[in-house]
């Protein structure tokens, strides 16, 4: 099974890569934050074209006191499409 690094597109399977580029072309220069960037609606699609693949991601965002008891208490939740 490929793993994808979310941070590294050299790790990215050509077909996803290819069709990511294209959604930015898409939606370049629409918005000012990437947050009203109208892409959620190509998730379905980009979640078809990670089959097989398993995700790498990294977060580095320090923790706030009670988050970080949260783990210590309950460990830490796998990454999964439901929340």
């Amino acid at each position: 099974m490929a793993v994808v690094d979310v941070d590294d597109l050299g790790t990215w399977p050509a077909h996803l890569a290819g069709r990511v580029g294209e959604i930015a072309d898409q939606v370049r220069g629409i918005t000012q934050y990437v947050g009203d960037l109208p892409v959620y609606e190509q998730e379905p699609e980009l979640v078809g074209l990670l089959a097989g693949c398993l995700l790498r991601g990294y977060h580095c965002t320090r923790l706030l006191q009670h988050e970080a008891a949260a783990i210590t208490s309950q460990g830490l939740r796998v990454l999964d499409e439901h929340p």
